[in-house]
């Protein structure tokens, strides 16, 4: 089913709660995109640093949230166009909450219990 309109999404959740999975199965569902802030923040440590480890990416994550914390949101959506229904598989802070109320996502919060997350 793809959807007449544009339908923007975006879940919040655990680490390990299913958010990926979620998001995968509402973009198949709904034919939306979907978008992950994470791209955004290994495809810098791949150029900086040639690769994507764990390492890495924390080093340029604790970097560019000095500078704004939903700096990566906010770089994944500048990508995709406004008409585009898009499904993001997590949003980390509340800054990044607002601006997904404030674009007229759909929120999803993903629960899990702890036993069953998978970290």
């Amino acid at each position: 089913m793809t959807l007449s309109r544009t339908t923007r999404f975006a879940l919040i959740g655990k680490s390990g709660a299913g958010k990926s999975t979620a998001a995968e199965m509402i973009s198949s569902f709904h034919g939306a995109r979907r978008v992950s802030t994470g791209v955004i923040c290994r495809e810098i440590s791949h150029l900086l640093f040639g690769d994507e480890n764990k390492a890495s990416t924390q080093k340029i994550d604790d970097a560019l949230m000095t500078i704004d914390q939903s700096i990566f949101l906010k770089a994944a959506l500048r990508q995709i166009p406004e008409t585009d229904s898009i499904c993001v598989d997590s949003l980390r802070f509340k800054s990044d909450l607002q601006i997904a109320r404030d674009q007229g996502f759909y929120v999803i919060r993903i629960v899990a219990q702890e036993k069953l997350r998978n970290v």
